[in-house]
């Protein structure tokens, strides 16, 4: 229940700063979600921003990085979807194939799991 309410509070302070910014999210977006307005864009990318984080941050993939960013997720969203719509599904399986592409780790890749041949460093 804690951990739900902090997450909320803080999905609160990041959403609204950047909803009160039209130079951070509006004039970034190039996509329609599911004929969403661009502010319930920003908080869906916020939402995944923060749980991407989270998970990768659990998993020890953020290696001298603190977060991944909403703008940096906008932009993947923008290069696969400019001009389009496109369901929160094919948004959310983008990103995560480049979430796999841009931060590599051995949580999710088999490619850099330790074998016994190579043991983990």
């Amino acid at each position: 229940m804690k951990k739900k309410l902090i997450f909320t509070a803080l999905l609160s302070l990041i959403s609204s700063s950047a909803v009160s910014s039209d130079a951070w999210g509006s004039d970034l977006i190039e996509f329609d979600l599911e004929g969403g307005t661009k502010k319930e864009t920003m908080l869906w990318v916020s939402g995944f921003s923060y749980s991407t984080t989270e998970l990768l941050r659990g998993a020890a993939c953020l290696k001298g990085q603190l977060y991944v960013g909403s703008k940096e997720l906008i932009g993947a969203l923008n290069r696969a979807f400019s001009e389009q719509q496109v369901t929160s599904e094919a948004a959310a399986a983008e990103l995560g194939r480049y979430i796999r592409s841009q931060y590599a780790c051995a949580a999710y890749s088999k490619k850099l799991q330790p074998t016994a041949d190579a043991p983990a460093e």
